[in-house]
């Protein structure tokens, strides 16, 4: 099977204002393959974030090259679709409206209203569809967002942290919906996350990354049995992949410090 995501070699290096030179990511490389539910874990500012715009053709990397579905990445495409820790929801628009913003965009809505709905069913939202923003809880506003992405139809799910502005128990509840969903649509989920346990627990792989300047150091391979529930979470290989990853958190986040103390 082909990857329908190679990155290969890629280098990020930018100037800030005053001049300063940042290596945000350097010579990473990884591969991931249709229908996969990828996890990218590392220390705050390895690079996670700005992985996922280069991936989605909002930057450009300075070397090295992003491509999908053999295709070079030039740009946003509608084969890829963000998915935001902060929602992003128009909050003039009511949950239909912003969930046909693409087709919108492409001058499509009236091909996109029944996905729309259909799409609104399956997360949940059925019955919301006027609701405005202001109306809906954290979790609400996090389906909305992904009911948006998916009626674009993309084959590729890129989401960055999308669970990190909800509570803890919400935040369990749409791991599990969301595994529901990918499960359902057999789509390419690249996920951002700060935390060990989503990473694992949702993951068919997670991917480890090294502090600034970011790149992949290791992949882990999740063998856990789908579907799966919070249950899992008290078996003794998920205390073993959690340990492992923790291990590597921990290197990693001593050698920021270790640098900024020399």
């Amino acid at each position: 099977m082909e990857p329908n995501i190679q990155l290969k070699d890629i280098s990020l290096v930018y100037m800030t204002r005053n001049g300063e030179r940042v290596d945000a990511i350097t010579n990473l490389s990884a591969d991931i393959y249709p229908g996969e539910f990828v996890s990218i874990v590392g220390p705050s500012g390895c690079g996670k974030s700005t992985l996922i715009q280069l991936i989605d053709g909002l930057l450009k990397p300075t070397t090295g090259t992003v491509t999908v579905n053999n295709r070079r990445v030039t740009g946003p495409s509608p084969d890829r679709a963000v998915v935001f820790q902060d929602f992003a929801l128009m909050p003039w628009r009511d949950v239909n409206r912003n969930v046909l913003l693409g087709p919108e965009l492409r001058g499509k809505t009236g091909a996109f209203r029944q996905k729309a709905l259909d799409t609104l069913r399956m997360v949940g939202l059925r019955g919301f569809e006027r609701k405005f923003p202001y109306q809906l809880s954290g979790g609400m506003k996090q389906r909305a967002a992904i009911a948006r992405a998916l009626t674009n139809e993309p084959e590729i799910l890129l989401m960055d942290e999308p669970f990190a502005a909800v509570d803890a128990q919400m935040r369990e509840i749409m791991q599990e919906e969301l595994i529901r969903i990918w499960q359902a649509t057999g789509k390419t989920v690249l996920f951002i996350t700060h935390s060990i346990d989503e990473a694992i627990y949702m993951s068919t792989r997670v991917l480890l990354m090294s502090a600034r300047p970011g790149r992949i150091i290791e992949e882990l391979k999740i063998d856990l049995p789908y579907p799966r529930t919070l249950e899992v979470k008290n078996s003794p290989r998920y205390f073993e992949y959690r340990s492992h990853v923790w291990d590597h958190l921990k290197n990693e986040v001593h050698k920021v410090y270790d640098t900024q103390a020399s």
